[in-house]
């Protein structure tokens, strides 16, 4: 197999990133039950197949982008090759050779998933370290996004959104937060913008989750981030009009991204009639609608 850091440092970078704006692509809308992140990463995959990367190193990469996103369970059912196939790389690439210890990171990686799961962060801690002294790269590009996932939700726990400050609605005039979801349980708010392909895939989902759950108490608004041109031809295009979706733009008055720390969309937030953060993250993330469902229920 060729050098597994050569290729983390070249392009399977995409892998760690392919929810920034950089990576996004223009495309047709997605069916609403299918996870983007899969198709995504499975680009990904195929251009470094392209590029010569191993069917051990695409498995390493693949499992490591699905651990980074929480896509446990997909994660596991790989992560069960690589530890199968360690044995046969110690043997052809031998034990110390970076293959080997990229595998056994990954392994370590995934027992290191489990902990943190658990919230025994110590064990969790110790088996990073272990992953980091056999290919650092690995344990980087895994635990660099659960940590700061873990400090996001801290700092988030601490942080009041102001639900009196105006946002601009797509169509003309203002609204805030707090208009929005009186006498509701929460307003999910989507970020987004047209040039993102990951975001345009997403909207089926988007239309479709509020309209199950707008008569539930949660209310449903896309803020885009671009400009009122942007917003209404895509709400032209996906016939908004139609829909309970809120269709709003970010002001310079109220930077609700830079607020809730937004680096990469789609994002979604989900805020309470208080101004809490009750969830922050990628929309495609189940445990974004367990937590709707929750509320929902409540």
């Amino acid at each position: 197999m060729k050098s597994l850091t050569r290729i983390l440092s070249g392009a399977a970078v995409a892998l760690c990133l392919i929810a920034q704006p950089a990576f996004a692509q223009e495309s047709a809308p997605a069916a609403p039950q299918q996870d983007p992140r899969v198709e995504i990463i499975q680009q990904q995959l195929q251009q470094l197949k392209a590029q010569g990367a191993s069917d051990m190193e695409l498995t390493i990469l693949e499992t490591m982008a699905y651990y980074q996103f929480g896509m446990n369970e997909q994660a596991d059912a790989k992560i069960a090759d690589v530890k199968k196939a360690i044995p046969e790389i110690e043997k052809t690439d031998g034990p110390n050779s970076e293959n080997a210890r990229a595998a056994r990171a990954i392994v370590l990686m995934g027992d290191a998933r489990k902990s943190w799961d658990k919230g025994d962060m110590d064990a969790a801690s110790a088996l990073i370290g272990q992953a980091f002294v056999q290919v650092p790269e690995v344990a980087q590009a895994i635990a660099g996004e659960w940590v700061n996932t873990y400090w996001q939700d801290k700092v988030m726990a601490d942080v009041t959104i102001p639900m009196d400050k105006p946002l601009a609605i797509a169509a003309g005039g203002e609204t805030t937060l707090g208009d929005l979801v009186k006498g509701n349980k929460a307003v999910y708010i989507d970020f987004w913008a047209s040039w993102c392909g990951p975001c345009m895939q997403a909207m089926p989902e988007l239309k479709a989750r509020a309209a199950e759950y707008s008569a539930k108490g949660i209310v449903f608004a896309g803020v885009n981030l671009e400009d009122a041109a942007s917003a209404e031809k895509v709400a032209k295009d996906l016939d908004i009009s139609s829909t309970p979706l809120k269709w709003l733009l970010e002001t310079e008055a109220f930077p609700l991204s830079d607020l809730l720390n937004i680096t990469s969309i789609p994002h979604v937030a989900l805020i309470s009639p208080e101004g809490k953060v009750l969830w922050l993250g990628h929309p495609a993330d189940p445990a974004l609608m367990q937590a709707v469902a929750k509320l929902a229920d409540s």
